[in-house]
């Protein structure tokens, strides 16, 4: 796996030669942002070499890669040389710290490798779509990358993750076919380590723990279950595997196909039981509608294997977080926007802005978590309350402003299937549903819950709770009048009352509550308890949101929506539910108790990685290998013959023709994905939702339909010349959709040149 040793060396140079930067802006965590350096040295390597592309400064070549790389290194160590005492005197301080973000870093993105091995193939579900976007981004002769999957276009979709994956793969000299892979593992590395930073370093500010290794401990577990505790979906599973859990309960639960799925007889059994953890409920509405929810979660991510933005934004989440930490310091010593502090500001908008390009979905809430640690920290240092709110809010609109500045122009060329604003006024989540998707952090959060109404109470501040919980209620059902109107309205409130009336007074109650802790009786002065509240606040916030609207998209359904907020309430809730678990056992009583139940049942949900694991990667007794293609080369000699030889031959601004693809039917668009060549096009569908039209589509399907069975000669030449191909296919596919015999490749080969011939497969070469 030597591949692997060399991807483990490219970005740990990069995380070491980018620590001296990271440490002047997060100068106030343990490690001086030691344990987010490589993500921060990565996003700024991919940032420079993206930009300087993108505005036509330079072309997408290795040469130019490694120069920029050269560059940027050269930065890096005359930081070292002027920071060296600093940063020698913080190694000695916490080389603990250092040393285990080290071996917790090595060892994460050696076993995911070693999983993968044994589980490598780019073969279903949407990993063809990921593996072509990445292959775009090393194919491409410029930026933005041109869409291999719509020849003429330019990507419209969030790259800056297949960005970051592919810079490091020809940094380290590995293929995107084995660089696919490994970019999920290090996401996985990346994601622990930078849970533990964040937590171990607002534990060790708070001064909870004069010793450290609690800190350490509870550090590890936080960022270790952030990336791979299960749902609880995954302890039914366990239990049903067990033979334990009933029909009657199954059906219960409500989980699609869990009570139908009859046990093995195995602990670990077979099949693809560990994809119902990802549908944990499906939206049944009073309308008759029963539309899919996608509940997935970081574990479910990295079982699945599908290299997606929000998976890929996972370590970058957390470097918000440490922004958000950075930024709390910040608001406490009094920082302003003068010029002593812009460069902070300026850090903060680079680091938070980059999740608008990695998952852009992401963006307002990390903007709104940045904002809110500002504010924490005003408010515990020396401003008034109204002054520290005031200059929030200022501070949010100018990191949001400068966010969208940093990344423009990749908001210039970006096409979006959203809708508006659609209303979620006739399904509602059942509490059980939230329960199990939540599972591992929700005793903690509870414990938090009940402790904020205690102390609400003391202090006299019921009536304000009050209000406000008033407010939290009736907030939503007068969006959902404004925008959908009186019918509407009064559907919503009773489909509410009569069906989802647990979980949307639960999350109302407990916004209520930690909001009013946080406006009125926050805890004393810490990072650790002000972004702890923050992030729950957060969390429950974006639940409760799904309850009312959703981004109308090509669905129009709330699928996406929950999905893509649920995915983020896991990462918060995961960090809040840590830092107050810690809190609670500090604090001794009942509470330290329900820490303990706690641990035992997040001990528990880890069944569901090993077992679904174990279960992906067969058992692992076959023959490890990282390359995620070569399963073609027993199964289809031919075809990744002819795979292998484009994507060797193939020139930047080659088009390559092949039958129109069928969503997630991994064996089409094959040539295209997995050389990054553009093809007139690929799978329609997901088109379709980058771009949310389908004008081209009628046209596209036509012109393929006249080059692979017209006989008139002039009329598939002109077809082929509209698109700027360069390449004609025919595969076992294109046999099957266009009936495609030899006669026909007779009539090929008698006006075009044969580039690659095995069997049946056929590569020609077009006249340029």
């Amino acid at each position: 796996m030597l591949s692997v040793l060399r991807w483990w060396a490219t970005l740990t140079l990069i995380g070491w030669l980018a620590w001296p930067l990271a440490a002047g802006i997060l100068r106030d965590l343990p490690g001086r942002g030691y344990a987010v350096a490589r993500a921060f040295g990565l996003l700024a390597l991919a940032y420079v070499y993206w930009l300087l592309g993108v505005t036509g400064v330079v072309g997408n070549t290795d040469g130019v890669l490694w120069a920029v790389a050269g560059v940027l290194a050269a930065a890096g160590l005359a930081g070292w040389w002027l920071a060296r005492r600093d940063l020698a005197a913080e190694a000695r301080r916490e080389w603990r710290h250092l040393l285990l973000v080290e071996v917790l870093f090595a060892l994460l993105l050696a076993l995911y490798a070693l999983h993968k091995a044994h589980d490598p193939a780019i073969d279903h579900t949407e990993e063809p779509m990921d593996f072509a976007l990445l292959n775009a981004m090393v194919r491409s002769p410029r930026f933005p990358p041109n869409d291999p999957w719509l020849a003429g276009h330019t990507v419209s979709y969030y790259y800056l993750g297949y960005l970051t994956v592919s810079v490091i793969g020809r940094l380290a000299g590995v293929p995107t076919a084995s660089g696919y892979n490994l970019g999920l593992a290090h996401t996985l590395a990346l994601t622990v380590v930078g849970g533990y930073g964040v937590l171990y370093g607002l534990l060790r500010a708070a001064g909870r723990d004069g010793r450290r290794g609690g800190a350490h401990a509870v550090g590890v577990l936080g960022g270790v279950a952030i990336a791979l505790a299960g749902n609880g979906v995954g302890l039914l599973e366990a239990l049903r595997a067990r033979g334990v859990l009933t029909g009657a309960v199954a059906r219960w639960f409500g989980v699609p196909g869990l009570a139908e799925a009859a046990p093995t007889g195995s602990w670990l059994p077979e099949g693809t039981w560990w994809w119902r953890a990802s549908r944990a409920f499906q939206d049944a509405s009073i309308l008759g509608k029963a539309p899919t929810v996608i509940t997935e979660f970081p574990a479910f991510s990295l079982i699945l294997g599908d290299l997606h933005p929000h998976v890929m934004a996972l370590p970058y989440q957390l470097l918000g977080m440490a922004l958000a930490s950075a930024l709390y310091a910040l608001g406490r010593r009094g920082g302003s926007w003068s010029r002593r502090d812009g460069g902070m500001f300026a850090a903060a908008a680079f680091g938070l802005g980059a999740l608008g390009f990695l998952n852009t979905w992401d963006l307002p809430t990390w903007i709104a978590v940045g904002a809110l640690a500002f504010v924490g920290g005003r408010r515990h240092g020396s401003a008034t309350t109204a002054r520290a709110w005031r200059e929030g809010a200022f501070l949010g609109g100018g990191l949001l402003a400068a966010a969208l500045l940093f990344y423009f122009p990749f908001y210039r060329d970006l096409r979006s299937q959203a809708q508006g604003i659609g209303l979620s006024y006739d399904t509602k989540t059942p509490l059980r549903a939230f329960a199990l998707c939540f599972l591992p952090w929700l005793l903690p959060v509870a414990v938090e819950v009940v402790t904020a109404a205690g102390v609400l109470r003391r202090q006299g501040r019921v009536r304000r709770t009050l209000a406000l919980w008033a407010g939290i209620v009736l907030a939503p059902w007068a969006l959902t009048g404004l925008l959908g109107g009186v019918g509407r309205l009064l559907l919503g409130m009773g489909v509410a009352v009569v069906w989802g009336a647990a979980l949307w007074s639960v999350l109302s109650v407990a916004l209520a509550l930690l909001g009013a802790r946080l406006l009125w009786a926050p805890e004393a002065a810490s990072a650790a308890g002000w972004l702890g509240g923050v992030t729950l606040l957060l969390a429950l916030g974006l639940i409760y949101l799904c309850e009312f609207a959703y981004l109308r998209d090509l669905f129009d359904t709330r699928m996406n929506t929950v999905f893509k907020l649920y995915y983020q309430a896991w990462v918060l809730m995961g960090v809040g539910a840590t830092l107050a678990a810690y809190r609670q056992a500090q604090g001794g009583g009942l509470r330290r108790y329900a820490v303990y139940l706690s641990i035992v049942l997040l001990m528990i949900t880890f069944y569901y990685p090993i077992a679904a694991a174990y279960t992906r990667g067969g058992g692992y007794r076959s023959t490890g290998t990282l390359d995620g293609t070569a399963y073609l080369r027993a199964a289809s000699p031919a075809e990744y013959g002819a795979y292998r030889w484009l994507d060797a031959a193939a020139r930047g601004d080659d088009v390559v023709v092949e039958a129109p693809g069928e969503e997630y039917r991994a064996d089409t668009s094959r040539l295209s994905g997995w050389t990054g060549v553009p093809t007139i096009l690929g799978w329609p569908g997901h088109e379709a939702q980058w771009r949310g039209t389908t004008d081209w589509l009628a046209e596209r399907l036509a012109s393929l339909e006249t080059i692979y069975t017209s006989a008139d000669r002039e009329a598939v030449a002109a077809a082929l010349r509209a698109y700027g191909a360069t390449y004609l296919y025919v595969g076992p596919y294109e046999r099957e959709r266009y009936g495609v015999d030899a006669e026909r490749l007779a009539w090929y080969e008698a006006w075009l040149e044969t580039a690659y011939a095995d069997g049946e497969v056929r590569l020609y070469r077009l006249p340029r």
